[in-house]
């Protein structure tokens, strides 16, 4: 009865909010789980009265629980890819180490591929293949992973030797056929050299040594050109970890003149540099991490920074961090330093037996090339019941001032949603007003 008043409430709060909403989404989702084989598949439209609708479907058979030593998997459906393949897209560093999360361990990635989350619905229809073998002693695990859509082909294989108590020492190679678009011809003046479309071959080798606290990962990246020749990029990460104290180290190099990645990403010669620490003591957490690019052939670079202090208790949970970017620059014999954009947040969740409140007020800014000052003020409000049937409101209230503060616009989201489980199979629905 409990559960069916609070699915109630739920409704009643999406049937008043569609007479204010100026768009209304609607999605649902439906998995179902067996020991040997999940499917799941979602709906959504982005107008509530609009059609056809979106969909994706997913299907995965996992021969594990039937045999541990040599499990075989197979996914099919609008798959999202990742692992090794994702490094391969973008091997760079796009972010500066998270404040409190550098105590996760890192480890050398092969190939994946996930079921389409419900939320997703831009994947195309693809399929993953793995078949691996698990060992005793020094040899433990083996693997040979198989990806293809109809613009990718992608394998790897990886393998995991322990030849100690605590050290284990992990290779994974990833190779495939990726598209390449030819150079935009409707310009001038090109960055580069055109070329025609077709396919290049592009393949990384990852080599990592894990042992108690100390974590180190070699990855050498080889894309082939349009003109038939080869570029090689270089990543190093280290990372020391105890169990009050993380530290990570990180390295990137690209040489080459305008890279074109597996993804199509082209990518500048750049030297990236990527540190952070962090402490944790008495239920706190203190962490911070930078980014910093060097252009290579430019004298423009950047620096990424943020600062965080977490609390945890087991009613509330509370974090407060700062983020600021810098643009670096020299003129002749000066250097330049300057702050386009930053932002402040604060996260805080209250626990009450079942049920979980946050509250997260932010507080971003952004300077444009011609000095134009926008301050976004955002405050997120989440509500949210875990029973036998789950259920949550959130809103998102953002007020933008523009021109320096002489335009100002105001922008409100909120979304229910209701999941709930019958037997083998998972019910979801959601409602997002704009």
């Amino acid at each position: 009865m409990k559960n069916i008043r609070l699915i109630a409430f739920f409704f009643f709060l999406m049937c008043g909010g569609l007479g204010f909403a100026q768009k209304q989404e609607i999605s649902c989702g439906l998995k179902l789980t067996l020991p040997f084989l999940e499917l799941r598949g979602a709906v959504r439209n982005k107008d509530a009265f609009t059609w056809p609708p979106d969909y994706n479907a997913g299907l995965l058979l996992d021969s594990e629980s039937l045999y541990k030593r040599a499990p075989f998997v197979f996914k099919a459906g609008n798959l999202v890819p990742g692992g090794s393949l994702s490094l391969l897209n973008s091997p760079l560093f796009a972010q500066e180490p998270s404040p409190f999360g550098q105590d996760t361990s890192i480890s050398v990635e092969k190939l994946s591929a996930a079921l389409p989350a419900k939320d997703n619905f831009s994947r195309p229809v693809s399929y993953f293949l793995e078949g691996g073998y698990r060992g005793t002693g020094v040899f433990q695990k083996a693997a040979l992973n198989l990806y293809y859509d109809k613009e990718n082909a992608v394998a790897s294989s990886s393998v995991r030797l322990e030849p100690g108590k605590k050290t284990a020492l992990v290779f994974c190679f990833t190779g495939g056929l990726f598209p390449l678009q030819k150079t935009k011809d409707d310009s001038w003046y090109l960055q580069t050299d055109f070329y025609g479309q077709g396919k290049h071959i592009c393949m990384n080798l990852q080599s990592g040594i894990m042992t108690g606290s100390f974590n180190c990962i070699f990855t050498a990246g080889l894309y082939e050109t349009p003109f038939s020749s080869y570029a090689a990029v270089w990543r190093l990460e280290n990372q020391v970890r105890t169990k009050s104290f993380c530290t990570v180290l990180d390295f990137f190099y690209n040489p080459n003149q305008n890279l074109i990645t597996s993804s199509g990403k082209l990518i500048d010669p750049l030297l990236q540099v990527r540190c952070g620490a962090m402490v944790k003591l008495s239920g706190f957490t203190l962490g911070t991490g930078c980014l910093l690019n060097i252009n290579t052939t430019l004298r423009e670079h950047s620096l990424k920074t943020q600062t965080g202090l977490k609390y945890e208790a087991s009613f509330y949970s509370g974090s407060l961090t700062a983020s600021f970017d810098f643009a670096l620059g020299s003129m002749e014999e000066h250097i330049t330093i300057e702050c386009p954009k930053g932002n402040i947040q604060s996260n805080n969740s209250f626990y009450i037996k079942d049920f979980k409140l946050e509250l997260s007020p932010k507080l971003y800014f952004e300077r444009s090339s011609k000095g134009v000052l926008t301050l976004t003020e955002k405050l997120s409000f989440d509500f949210e019941y875990n029973g036998k049937v789950k259920a949550g409101l959130s809103a998102d209230v953002e007020l933008k001032h523009k021109k320096n503060f002489t335009d100002k616009k105001l922008d409100w989201t909120s979304k229910i949603f209701v999941e709930g489980k019958i037997g083998y199979v998972d019910l979801s629905a959601s409602f997002v007003l704009k």
